[in-house]
């Protein structure tokens, strides 16, 4: 079963796919976060994986597809969480990924992943030689890869209130104080129609949104990814920085606020 294995990892398919899931992962998905960059992981991802498990049980292709669709129909439901809440408990690294159905048609490149392990001498990068330097790179950066296509974004969700006999905030005030802080992070407002209600920023891997929950505080909510696998501030490092900057920004030109973050249950 194994004869194969390294006709398909040194395969351009296999290459490709491998690629693109560290060049998506390791930086695009930090420097524009958005559909494209979540469904070329998935896609990638899925890729390498059933070229793996048809190289490996070339006599069970229906397993495969059987085992490769539950198994990524059930990561990307909520049954998975629990198992994903224990990992994160136990392990160092925070891992995690995005609740959503649509990703499932990342499945569709199955049948073409069955075409190369059936002929991957055909698929074979030209030179001997040069598949032979390729191998054992390939090998770790797939390792690396499979691991390392899970860490999960920092998440930050917190309020600033008003206190006070005048516990109102001026929501048009706050809202240019949110814009200037958020270009000084480089983040360029993708939905602002209406920012005195509600308002979404995002640029160099962070995602940040608020809103107005009450008329004396305003809801941030902030997503943000490392800028990358190998290098660069983490994502709790420009989330905490960004929350740091808005903080002192609205103390500045509001009194009486409060700082209040939602509780983390682990």
């Amino acid at each position: 079963m194994y004869r194969n294995l390294p006709s398909t990892i040194t395969s351009w398919p296999f290459v490709l796919s491998l690629s693109a899931l560290l060049f998506n992962d390791g930086w695009l998905k930090a420097a524009y976060p958005g559909v494209l960059s979540g469904k070329l992981s998935d896609v990638s991802g899925i890729a390498v994986v059933a070229l793996l498990l048809w190289t490996l049980l070339p006599r069970s292709p229906g397993w495969v597809y059987g085992g490769l669709t539950a198994a990524f129909a059930w990561w990307k439901s909520p049954l998975s969480q629990p198992f994903i809440d224990a990992i994160n408990a136990l392990a160092p690294v925070t891992i995690g990924r995005t609740t959503d159905y649509t990703d499932l048609l990342a499945l569709l490149v199955m049948p073409l992943c069955r075409r190369v392990t059936v002929r991957p001498h055909a698929y074979a990068i030209p030179g001997q030689h040069a598949r032979r330097i390729l191998l054992a790179p390939v090998v770790g950066a797939t390792i690396f890869g499979l691991m390392a296509t899970s860490v999960i974004q920092t998440r930050h969700e917190y309020e600033l209130r008003k206190t006070g006999p005048e516990a109102k905030l001026s929501r048009q005030l706050v809202a240019d104080a949110v814009a200037a802080t958020a270009k000084g992070h480089g983040l360029i407002c993708e939905a602002c129609i209406d920012p005195q209600t509600s308002a979404t920023y995002s640029g160099n891997g962070i995602v940040m949104s608020y809103s107005f929950p009450a008329i004396n505080s305003i809801l941030f909510k902030i997503n943000a990814m490392p800028t990358g696998l190998f290098f660069g501030p983490s994502g709790d490092a420009k989330a905490n920085r960004l929350r740091s900057d808005l903080k002192q920004t609205l103390a500045t030109q509001f009194t009486g606020l409060e700082y209040v973050e939602k509780l983390d249950p682990k």
